[in-house]
């Protein structure tokens, strides 16, 4: 009895698992179709795109072999130092703004040129950007001219982004008031123009320009502020002596004299 139940249960499985291969054979089949069917589909739709595309290569090819056609459309088009002229920006500049996207262009002869329609249309936005880059952003080398410094130190400087920069017509500009703001907070920089860093934070001193105004060792300068003699505030890592501190704590005491003036030592124009 317990034998023939169990062949019973075992003819049960096999068919249980015939069934399950059939219809995983099935599903298998089905989805291998619809594969098959997706990249026949992917395959159709890349080649009519290629066809189109060689069709619309040859329709301007023919349109523009023609020279009389070729003479409309020198009319209809500015070329490269056209633009330059238009807009009062170098050649080099006029090549990177047909090429940056924002005229349509096309090739006639030997150079390309962009519709006047197109040109005509984005006038504004151009001479918009233009403005902006004259009146609102500096080039590399004005950083370089400003603080004195050179290729290399100004690259760096702009690489730890302390301001903004821009890219217009494909050259690195900087923002104005980003490098004003900037150089107002900070001291290890300074114009050549004389003027003076750090507005941010008031008049301050460094301890430099104490040991040079009262004629003392630099540590002594700094003994001032160890000794909590003057008041002191941390920029950057390092202390600078409040004007205000300094000019009331030198008015009580008779130990230290001037040897030279704040403003002598400093040369600020400010």
């Amino acid at each position: 009895m317990s034998c023939l139940k169990a062949r019973n249960s075992i003819a049960f499985v096999s068919e249980v698992n015939i069934e399950y291969l059939k219809r995983a054979l099935k599903i298998g089949s089905m989805a291998r179709k619809e594969v098959l069917k997706m990249a026949f589909v992917n395959m159709f739709n890349d080649r009519v795109e290629q066809f189109n595309l060689r069709e619309e290569n040859e329709r301007l090819a023919e349109l523009f072999s023609d020279e009389k056609l070729q003479e409309e459309a020198q009319w209809q088009a500015y070329s490269v130092k056209e633009i330059s002229r238009l807009f009062s920006i170098s050649e080099e500049e006029a090549l990177k703004l047909m090429n940056c996207g924002l005229f349509k262009t096309y090739r006639v002869g030997n150079e390309y040129r962009a519709s006047k329609k197109s040109v005509e249309e984005n006038k504004k936005i151009v001479k918009a950007v233009l403005t902006y880059q004259d009146k609102k952003t500096m080039s590399v080398p004005d950083v370089m001219r400003i603080l004195g410094l050179g290729k290399t130190a100004t690259y760096r400087l702009i690489n730890q982004c302390r301001f903004k920069t821009y890219l217009v017509l494909g050259k690195m500009r900087v923002d104005v008031d980003s490098f004003e703001d900037w150089y107002a907070g900070q001291f290890h920089y300074e114009k050549v123009n004389g003027e003076r860093p750090g507005k941010k934070y008031g008049k301050t001193l460094s301890p430099l320009t104490v040991a040079k105004v009262l004629g003392i060792p630099r540590s002594t300068a700094n003994d001032l502020m160890n000794d909590g003699i003057v008041e002191f505030i941390w920029v950057d890592g390092k202390r600078r002596i409040k004007r205000e501190s300094f000019d009331k704590w030198y008015a009580s005491q008779s130990k230290y004299t001037k040897v030279k003036e704040i403003e002598e030592v400093e040369g600020y124009v400010d």
